[in-house]
């Protein structure tokens, strides 16, 4: 069984006078509902064995506040090549940096990439605010058959609350 979170950065302030969108940080209300999924995590005993984030420090930082919270043992992977990119080049990433051995994998990226990779693997339509975490399992033991296998979005966690999604769905990279 392989379970993959996808998560959108928390909220980030907006760019300053010689800032660039990549360097945008976290608002202390994102910083809160990082950790605060985090913490949700944990109490749910969902294990992360790998997370991939963005290289933009407000995808980097709610990587890192999550894990500090449900794993901190869980190697981060900073990858500049899921900024600025399209849903399917997030895809391959989870493809390139996964891990046989690890059963589960929590990717951080931007929108609006990430929400569409949350649509259409998990067949459903919602609101993916900041902070907005998606859990996915597949039966599979092979990260290249994760998304030949039916999968099923289980959890949603928006605005710092769980929501239980239980559906099964056929997916197509």
């Amino acid at each position: 069984m392989k379970t993959l979170l996808l998560m959108r950065h928390a909220e980030a302030h907006l760019e300053q006078d010689s800032q660039t969108d990549f360097d945008r940080t976290l608002t202390p209300d994102g910083e809160k509902m990082a950790t605060q999924t985090g913490v949700i995590l944990r109490q749910l005993g969902i294990p992360i064995h790998r997370i991939l984030a963005s290289a933009a420090p407000r995808a980097l930082h709610t990587a890192q506040l999550v894990a500090t919270q449900a794993s901190p043992a869980a190697p981060l992977i900073a990858l500049p090549e899921l900024y600025a990119v399209p849903a399917d080049r997030l895809a391959s990433a989870i493809l390139r940096h996964s891990c046989p051995d690890e059963d589960s994998i929590m990717l951080v990226a931007h929108n609006p990439a990430i929400s569409s990779l949350m649509y259409r693997w998990s067949g459903h339509d919602f609101s993916v605010p900041p902070a907005t975490l998606l859990v996915l399992t597949a039966n599979t033991d092979d990260w290249h058959q994760f998304t030949a296998a039916p999968l099923t979005a289980s959890l949603l966690i928006r605005d710092a609350e769980p929501e239980s999604l239980d559906n099964t769905t056929s997916s197509d990279t």
